[in-house]
């Protein structure tokens, strides 16, 4: 410690040096002339100097290693005034785009991750850490108008001409990295495979999909036709009971979310999903046909394989078409035939 206290510079800007402890050479807390704009100017300048850097981050190290200083530094945080004093001086700094644009460019570059000490990355991974920060973020977003007013400012942020350059650039050196591609994809993996991010994930696209302008813009996108096994089996179907049935696998009819390939258009509730052997290999065609049965829709799913051999699949739509149609279950709310 004795090496770091060696370099403590006096805050008024004189650049003297202070006694262990200490903040201001004696007298030099006052206004007077020791608090000039060149005296600031020069600790500024000191203060960035990569020594200084590297002797106040060891002493800031060392000073955390105790757990004695790590609560005394939390309970001086968590006071009320503080809490309120920090909020207020964060939101006005990162009210400003260009501060919040420097803070994520600093952040977010590899120079400083290189730099962060082995100390810091142990204390953001220990359990109470994470769960305090999990707490204190969703205090903050869940006061009133927070969510709106960050969304502008980041939104704002996002939108500039040098972030967007040089975000792409960062993300093309970082997702090179094998390690990191292994990491994102596991994550990724894990999050999507809870419940409740399944859920939540069901319900936004099946709320997309009641958007008529959404619709319309996917249709757009995606320019899509009838691929050849679905033109044999409309084909098909146009010589068993023409006119009985059309082509709506571009998305201009839609149930629950689910865009059905073919749908009866003479007063039957009957839809058919063609099913291709490579994209719907491990599918159970069944739970199609219950989503499509919730709203009182019979369903037939159509394996492309079976298009090979006819008099089955004759059989097995005629006896579909003529079979009794189910009771209606619920309103189509995003559709119509």
């Amino acid at each position: 410690m004795n090496e770091v206290n060696e370099i403590k510079l006096c805050r008024c800007g004189c650049l003297r040096e202070v006694k262990p402890g200490n903040m201001y050479i004696l007298g030099h807390n006052r206004k007077g002339q020791h608090h000039t704009i060149d005296g600031l100017a020069n600790l500024k300048i000191a203060q960035n100097e990569p020594e200084f850097r590297k002797q106040r981050s060891l002493a800031k190290i060392e000073f955390y290693k105790d757990p004695e200083n790590r609560k005394k530094h939390k309970d001086a945080c968590n006071t009320p005034e503080a809490k309120a004093n920090n909020s207020d001086r964060m939101q006005t700094y990162y009210e400003n785009p260009d501060n919040l644009l420097k803070h994520k460019m600093a952040y977010n570059s590899l120079e400083v991750r290189e730099r962060m000490s082995d100390s810091q990355i142990e204390a953001q991974n220990r359990p109470e850490v994470k769960e305090h920060k999990k707490q204190t973020a969703k205090q903050v977003w869940e006061r009133d108008g927070y969510k709106e007013k960050m969304s502008k400012i980041q939104t704002a942020a996002h939108n500039t001409k040098e972030f967007l350059e040089n975000h792409s650039e960062l993300m093309k050196i970082v997702m090179n990295d094998p390690e990191v591609k292994e990491k994102t994809s596991r994550a990724s993996k894990i999050a999507h495979d809870k419940p409740e991010v399944k859920e939540k994930t069901s319900m936004s696209v099946k709320k997309l999909w009641q958007d008529p302008e959404y619709v319309r813009k996917q249709q757009e996108a995606r320019h899509l036709f009838p691929n050849n096994p679905e033109t044999g089996l409309f084909n098909f179907l146009q010589v068993l009971y023409i006119d009985h049935y059309r082509y709506c696998g571009d998305f201009s009819f839609v149930i629950n979310g689910k865009n059905p390939d073919f749908v009866n258009i003479n007063g039957q509730k009957k839809c058919i999903e063609l099913y291709g052997d490579y994209w719907h290999k491990g599918q159970d065609p069944q739970d199609r046909i219950n989503i499509f049965k919730e709203y009182g829709w019979d369903c037939l799913v159509v394996w492309e394989h079976e298009l090979k051999d006819i008099e089955k699949l004759k059989f097995k739509i005629i006896e579909f078409h003529e079979r009794p149609q189910p009771k209606q279950a619920k309103e189509i709310l995003d559709g119509k035939a």
